[in-house]
């Protein structure tokens, strides 16, 4: 703290008398040259020094308030006293000035490059890497392996750290297209939500798919396609049952079969899938990956730390500013994160991730992250090695009630496109986001397949990540394949087979509204499962009811209820309040005991318009 205090302090110091005399010596350079009997410099000269040391002091200045971020003006300054220094030297050696002005000058060079010496013993070249960690912002010198350390407390440790410098990869080829089977048009998609119903629906509009399978699926998927009683999880049995129906496609809709490695098994297998492998899906399941994947990448994130031990995140958060944000490192099912307002929120939902385990061992760690503030939207592309189709935006909701409180969920609504998104921001999004990220996931040995999701934050400091999904997002994918105009079956199969680049993408300018029905209860456990559903012969013919918590009584045939989001209500709109009153409108016609629904999606898009 003292180094760093008295390196503040000299730059501090140098910075004003910098700015002082080079002030004055670029507006009255004649009198300078009298004063230090410079016959044989020129006024321009001096005017210019003048300048350029102007310019050096407020470099000066903003590397004393933040070292870290101002290195490369901490070089600059070096280089140019030093040069001052040698200059005066050669001046004096040639009889153009006296001794003392040429002390004077020697002095001012050599007494403080000798004092930043001191201060940091080795300049450091500019910056470009920065690895977040528990103990404070790892930021690494591209040519020489140096690390340079800021430490939590705000101090900074200007000791480099020589490292090893990593080899430079060997150039790669892209892969080269798969071969697309006939196949491909007997389809299964794994899951059983709302998201995944609505996957079927739009395969069901392709004239090339020939049948169709889901696993296990749910009361909706039973009327359009083949339900397979087999678990998200059981790799071999999706691999076993998609071989024995000479499956063509899969399609991969939750998250936790990809990070069990189906990906993988079903490639190995001959058979094409949309969804990445495990070690890509590391993106979604290991939120301390994708962290450091962004940083590596040069994609803007919000500023975070890693742990694993209680007491340790426990310090972090009583040192930190509020609001943070606080994730389980884990795959959670898009509740184990909290965004925490005060000390004592963050410390509870700690207590319950690492202490009380309420998400298991996605608790093991955390990572404990600055809360971002500005416009929040959903992105999603069709993605192979490094090729992208970037699709339509949409908005989510994830707090239960209106107004965003309450505890968070799996998503209870949302609505596409966003009021604030057009064409030029998808490109920012594609050129800043997906690209790097896609680029970097190859370069390490991981290429990503699949539908990349990116949870993104307009703030007033530009785009930045929030987290990445390494499949379509539930409830998004329930308003936005209802936007997409393409065949959705030639897309997944092009995309599965690494043809991304002779797609093509359009959808309707029709905006859409999705409204989640949940049971009574939600998010917690704590819920009645066995409710008779009724109503859904009442919605209007071009409102769509894609089911997630239900299924079929066999004795009966009725709905039931069999999860916390039962169904979701779509509706598409000639403008976003056509589509909002038409979304509410249906959805209350749809009852089964203790149905909840927000009422306030989309309604910020309509007010704004």
């Amino acid at each position: 703290m003292l180094r760093t205090a008295l390196l503040r302090l000299v730059m501090g110091a140098f910075g004003l008398a910098a700015m002082a005399i080079g002030g004055v010596s670029a507006l009255f350079p004649g009198p300078i040259t009298e004063l230090f009997g410079l016959s044989g410099a020129s006024i321009a000269f001096i005017g210019l020094c003048g300048a350029l040391l102007t310019a050096l002091g407020l470099g000066s200045l903003l590397a004393a308030r933040n070292p870290v971020r101002h290195l490369l003006w901490l070089k600059i300054l070096i280089g140019f006293l030093i040069g001052i220094a040698l200059y005066a030297g050669l001046l004096y050696r040639g009889g153009v000035i006296e001794p003392g002005p040429a002390l004077l000058l020697v002095g001012l060079g050599g007494v403080f490059a000798a004092l930043l010496f001191v201060l940091f013993p080795r300049a450091p070249r500019l910056v470009s890497v920065r690895v977040r960690s528990p103990d404070g912002v790892l930021f690494t010198d591209p040519d020489q392996g140096g690390l340079f350390i800021g430490r939590r407390d705000g101090g900074f440790n200007p000791y480099v750290i020589r490292l090893p410098r990593p080899a430079e990869p060997a150039p790669r080829q892209p892969p080269a297209p798969l071969p697309i089977p006939d196949s491909a048009s007997r389809v299964m998609i794994v899951g059983s939500g709302a998201r995944e119903h609505a996957i079927a629906v739009k395969l069901r509009m392709s004239a090339g798919l020939d049948a169709l399978y889901t696993a296990p699926g749910n009361g909706g998927t039973a009327l359009i396609a083949v339900n397979l009683p087999i678990p998200v999880n059981d790799v071999e049995g999706i691999v076993r049952a998609a071989q024995e129906r000479e499956v063509g496609l899969v399609i991969v809709g939750p998250e936790e079969p990809l990070a069990h490695g189906l990906g993988d098994a079903l490639r190995e297998a001959g058979i094409l899938c949309l969804g990445p492998t495990k070690a890509a899906a590391r993106l979604e399941w290991s939120k301390a990956f994708a962290k450091q994947v962004m940083d590596e990448a040069g994609v803007a994130t919000a500023r975070w730390a890693r742990f694993t031990d209680y007491a340790l995140a426990a310090e972090h958060v009583r040192a930190r500013p509020m609001p943070l944000v606080i994730k389980a490192d884990g795959l959670a099912a898009g509740k184990g994160v909290a965004v925490c307002s005060t000390e004592k929120e963050a410390l509870t939902f700690l207590h319950h991730v690492m202490r009380l385990r309420d998400f298991g061992d996605a608790g093991d760690s955390v990572i404990i992250e600055e809360a971002l503030s500005g416009r929040e939207l959903s992105a999603f592309a069709f993605c192979h090695d490094e090729q992208i189709l970037v699709m339509a935006p949409a908005c989510d909701y994830k707090r239960i009630h209106d107004g965003d409180i309450g505890p968070n969920t799996g998503g209870m609504g949302s609505y596409s496109p966003p009021e604030f998104a057009d064409d030029r921001l998808l490109t920012v999004i594609q050129d800043t986001v997906f690209r790097p990220v896609l680029r970097h996931m190859s370069r390490i040995g991981a290429p990503y397949s699949g539908i990349l999701y990116a949870g993104l934050m307009l703030t007033d400091d530009g785009l930045k990540v929030l987290e990445f999904n390494c499949r379509m997002g539930d409830p998004e994918a329930q308003v936005v394949l209802p936007r997409i105009t393409s065949d959705f079956l030639q897309l997944a199969t092009a995309t599965a087979a690494g043809a991304v680049d002779s797609l093509s993408l359009t959808w309707t300018e029709r905006p859409g509204v999705a409204v989640v029905l949940a049971s009574g209860g939600y998010p917690d456990t704590d819920y009645a499962r066995g409710l008779e559903i009724t109503g859904l012969s009442e919605l209007d013919p071009d409102v769509m009811a894609f089911h997630a918590g239900t299924r079929l009584d066999p004795a009966t045939g009725a709905l039931l209820t069999s999860g916390g989001r039962v169904m979701t209500i779509t509706a598409l709109g000639d403008t976003m309040a056509e589509a909002r009153a038409k979304a509410y409108t249906n959805a209350e016609r749809v009852s089964f005991t203790d149905v909840q629904f927000r009422k306030d999606i989309a309604l910020r898009a309509v007010s704004s318009g």
